[in-house]
């Protein structure tokens, strides 16, 4: 596989995953409403979200992406103040049954 088959590839998985577990934003639902998502731009933020907001916006008929200069160190000062805690979990393979 030459490189630029490799970084195709790659840049296609990438979309499809961005596509399809990271974007938070119900297209068709925004449609509904009316809104026309092409006429607008798209703000990302935190650590990765210039690494994604391309194909995000492109999905969305967007032509313009707005990235804070600050983006990351501000991602990164945030979860520096964040208060440390302990999260637990346990699985549980218990049946649901409603109304019992």
């Amino acid at each position: 596989m030459s490189i630029d088959t490799a970084q195709c590839l790659l840049l296609t998985l990438t979309t499809i995953c961005v596509l399809s577990r990271h974007l938070a934003i119900d297209i068709d639902h925004l449609q509904a409403k009316g809104y026309d998502t092409s006429r607008h731009a798209l703000a990302c933020f935190g650590g990765a979200g210039a690494q994604h907001a391309c194909a995000i916006a492109r999905a969305l008929g967007m032509k313009e992406v707005l990235v804070h200069k600050y983006a990351g160190i501000l991602s990164a000062y945030g979860m520096a103040l964040a208060d440390v805690v302990h999260e637990a979990q346990e699985p549980c393979a218990k049946e649901y049954c409603p109304g019992k």
